[in-house]
């Protein structure tokens, strides 16, 4: 089956709220089973909790965020396109009171297209750490020709920093990689194969500073899994 693809993105900025948006998504036609997904990057939040709104999931599992040795926080939120909104051409989205106490921090949105409608998230993984190196973190998928996308961020309102950007067959779809509230998004152009395991990638920091990491392998829709390899 063709692999997944990310068909739009967008940078949407910094915000202080306990509401989150997608910003307009730019250069996007909607189409029904088209995956949003906004990954929040939260620099020394402490611990943090959220309330999903009708329709939206979290493709890491349950409560999970990625969490930091000194507490900056990535959640991440996913929403498949549905047919009223792609008639309407709805291009963004607010998550009213998504988290459950106000808090500072900056997110990016991206569009995947050709997942799974039914079931878009194949695994997921988060990681963190205290070091010059962030480390997106590797999977092991249960499916094949899944896509899979990485999620990083910083710890700093303030000092500035440089993440370099990754190399093939990784690339950068979206985000800030130099400066304060740093928060990105990476993807792999190569498909998984069900049962193998899936290597994420490390990307230098220019200074050691917390930060924070997910991977998301979205299947493709009609993919084959593990089991139906025998």
């Amino acid at each position: 089956m063709p692999q997944p693809t990310v068909v739009a993105s967008f940078n949407s900025g910094t915000f202080t709220s306990r509401t989150v948006s997608t910003g307009t998504i730019p250069s996007w036609t909607p189409q029904v089973g088209d995956v949003v997904v906004i990954l929040i990057q939260l620099p020394q939040s402490g611990t943090v909790t959220f309330t999903l709104p009708a329709g939206w999931l979290n493709p890491l599992g349950g409560a999970t965020v990625a969490t930091s040795p000194a507490g900056a926080n990535m959640v991440a939120v996913y929403h498949v396109v549905t047919a009223a909104e792609a008639t309407a051409v709805t291009t963004a989205w607010t998550l009213t009171n998504l988290l459950d106490v106000s808090k500072q921090g900056s997110r990016v949105a991206f569009v995947v297209r050709g997942a799974d409608p039914n079931a878009p998230i194949d695994v997921s993984a988060v990681a963190s750490g205290n070091s010059a190196s962030l480390g997106i973190p590797g999977v092991t998928p249960t499916k094949s020709d899944s896509l899979v996308v990485g999620g990083g961020g910083g710890n700093s309102f303030s000092t500035s920093e440089t993440v370099t950007a990754p190399t093939a067959p990784w690339s950068t779809t979206v985000g800030t990689l130099s400066g304060t509230n740093i928060r990105f998004v990476v993807q792999c152009s190569t498909p998984t194969v069900a049962g193998s395991p899936f290597a994420g990638v490390a990307l230098t920091i220019s200074r050691t500073d917390d930060w924070t990491a997910v991977t998301i392998a979205f299947a493709a829709a009609g993919g084959s899994g593990f089991f139906n390899l025998f």
